[in-house]
């Protein structure tokens, strides 16, 4: 799990619901570090958080890189490319490559 999701926190219990119910709590590397230790028998659920939102690119660095994108592409391949690489509505790409058109 920490290969594919990094190193989130999570929470693994054993046994719900019953007398010797438990959990362990700590990040993925520890866990697995925890339960490496000794052999775990029984029922278990694996409770990992979620993703941290991704920080939106600096504003700069697309409208940079669209600037680019339009001087070698069709507007709309360009609008695309932009917004595809830099995760972004395509209507905002859309809209900021209209405004550098008409600045030209």
């Amino acid at each position: 799990m920490e290969e594919v999701l990094g190193d989130r926190q999570a929470a693994v219990s054993l046994e719900l619901t019953k007398r010797f119910e438990r959990t362990q709590r700590g990040s993925l590397a520890e866990l697995a570090a925890f339960f490496a230790e000794d052999e775990t028998k029984g029922e278990a659920v694996i409770t990992v958080a979620g993703a941290a939102e991704p920080s939106a690119p600096a504003a700069e660095d697309w409208q940079a890189a669209l600037t680019e994108a339009m001087a070698d592409q069709p507007l709309r391949a360009a609008v695309d490319d932009i917004a595809a690489r830099y995760g972004l509505k395509r209507k905002e790409v859309y809209d900021a490559a209209l405004t550098l058109k008409d600045r030209d």
